[in-house]
């Protein structure tokens, strides 16, 4: 059998897909190596193609989440000094008022704008255990 350059093009696409396109095949050990290491050297492509692309997928919309946290943040500045201009109240006392009806609420808006949690003021745990003898 004579080797050409389309029978060892065929044995390199028998070793990356199931195919039996070439009658070629390894019998000394160089030989048995390189092949092995020819199919070694395609996973690793293939890791690294699916992992490009993974990643490359997630930064895209990484970008846009960015952008829409930052126009939520704008958002609830814009209407936080709107508030006080319409009410005269600032909002840290609004938070005040609400935390003795919903407690949970409260906290956990100032949970996600980085401020610590409020407890209940002391009369208003003692009134809320005198209402629910």
């Amino acid at each position: 059998m004579t080797s050409s350059y389309w029978n060892f093009l065929g044995f390199s696409f028998e070793k990356l897909i199931p195919s039996n396109i070439s009658s070629l095949v390894p019998v000394k050990l160089p030989a048995i190596i390189l092949s092995y290491s020819e199919t070694f050297c395609a996973l690793i492509i293939l890791v690294i193609l699916v992992f490009s692309v993974l990643t490359a997928a997630r930064d895209r919309y990484r970008e846009d989440i960015d952008d829409f946290i930052l126009e939520l943040r704008e958002l609830g500045s814009y209407l936080q000094n709107d508030f006080y201009k319409l009410y005269s109240i600032a909002v840290n006392d609004v938070e005040i008022i609400l935390l003795a009806s919903n407690a949970v609420m409260v906290n956990h808006v100032r949970k996600y704008k980085g401020l610590p949690s409020l407890s209940l003021p002391k009369e208003v745990e003692s009134n809320s255990l005198d209402v629910s003898k």
